[in-house]
């Protein structure tokens, strides 16, 4: 409520629907929330990426780290090396 268009709002609300409360599809929900928010948030996208890898959505994983680096050309190399493994 307080900072609609903070993407690490959602980012955290992601890793608590996530890791602590085990309601994947909200977590998904928030995560994604995030990188819409802010696409030009890297991290916004390691953190959806690491979610799905934990997952086990390995398609998922790589989709969100090439949506990443095709909305990041210029500052995305991480992600690239990520992809990459």
């Amino acid at each position: 409520i307080i900072r609609p268009d903070n993407s690490i709002a959602y980012l955290n609300l992601g890793d608590l629907y996530g890791y602590y409360f085990h309601d994947s599809q909200k977590a998904e929900e928030y995560l994604l929330k995030a990188v819409k928010i802010e696409p030009n948030n890297i991290y916004a996208y390691y953190k959806t990426y690491e979610f799905y890898t934990d997952t086990n959505q390995p398609e998922k994983a790589r989709q969100i780290l090439e949506q990443g680096i095709a909305v990041n050309p210029n500052t995305s190399q991480s992600l690239q090396s990520l992809l990459n493994l």
